[in-house]
């Protein structure tokens, strides 16, 4: 799925080698999956580098688990195209977290061609749950083509081509470009979509499975208020559909504590996203409880 260099640096398999990277191309060892280090005197080097072909998804290994789960991301980006059209969806970012994978894209409710600038036209649209399934189907349909995953490095003015009619990755070309070149971007089909991560990705889309999209919310282009309002997804992938189940029951199992959720039941709060996003509003109850509390720091504080 994915080799490791010296037991560190990951790359994609069929990838072309970077550069300052060289391995012995003979197999060794039956079944073990490792190339045996090897002077690359073609190169003209003296030190010794080490190869070792991942061939499955280890969830206890972190860094295989963030390709998986990247590779979730750069798949649902394309489910977005894929199920809302190039004139309602502009994919913006993605990538894989602690918990998951997420992605990023301006939705419209309309389907106007974009505006001179090259940004959507329409009213936002907020996902929900129906729409979540929908992008499930899409992409389970794109995974069960089981296509080629290819990595591609780019320039910045070949980059800037590539994307020239999507102004979120524009932006994101711009900020890489002054980190460093080459720019990775990743193709799948007719899809092709920037990686800010870098890479490296699983090298089919047929072996991002199962998964789950499980979650919406709102996010801004670049983290910046200023900018653009987008729709985050969120999901998780993993090896085998056992492990999937065991994640559903945890997750399960922590809804069930969740202060916030039990709060609300008890009558102590509640939340109202369309009067003040992310506040808490007490009632009564929980009223008392902030006035008892309070009252105790009070008078500790007296003592003191």
């Amino acid at each position: 799925v994915v080799a490791r260099f010296n037991g560190a640096v990951l790359w994609d398999l069929g990838a072309p080698l970077p550069s300052d990277l060289a391995v012995m191309q003979s197999y060794c060892g039956s079944g073990t999956g490792r190339f045996t280090p090897s002077v690359a005197a073609a190169a003209g080097r003296e030190r010794c580098v080490s190869m070792e072909v991942l061939t499955s998804v280890d969830m206890e290994d972190e860094d295989v688990r963030q390709v998986l789960w990247r590779t979730g991301a750069f798949l649902l980006a394309r489910a977005f195209v894929s199920h809302f059209g190039g004139n309602r969806a502009m994919p913006s970012n993605g990538g894989a977290s602690e918990q998951g994978f997420f992605y990023e894209a301006d939705v419209r409710e309309g389907s106007k061609p974009a505006a001179r600038s090259g940004y959507l036209r329409g009213a936002g649209k907020t996902l929900k749950a129906k729409d979540l399934k929908r992008l499930s189907r899409a992409m389970a349909e794109i995974v069960e083509r089981d296509e080629p995953i290819e990595r591609l490095e780019l320039g910045e003015e070949d980059a800037k081509m590539l994307f020239a009619g999507n102004p979120l990755r524009r932006d994101y070309v711009r900020a890489l470009a002054r980190d460093a070149e080459p720019i990775v971007a990743y193709r799948s089909g007719p899809f092709v979509d920037l990686c800010t991560g870098g890479g490296p990705l699983l090298p089919r889309s047929g072996l991002l499975r199962p998964f789950l999209l499980h979650m919406t919310s709102a996010a801004y282009h670049m983290g910046d208020e200023a900018k653009q309002a987008l729709q985050r997804v969120v999901g998780v992938a993993f090896p085998t559909h056992e492990e999937l189940e065991q994640w559903s029951v945890n997750r399960e199992a922590a809804k069930r504590h969740d202060h916030r959720a039990i709060g609300e039941v008890q009558q102590l709060f509640f939340h109202d996203a369309a009067v003040s996003p992310g506040s808490t509003f007490f009632l009564p109850a929980g009223q008392r409880m902030v006035n008892a509390i309070v009252g105790r720091i009070r008078r500790e504080y007296r003592l003191r």
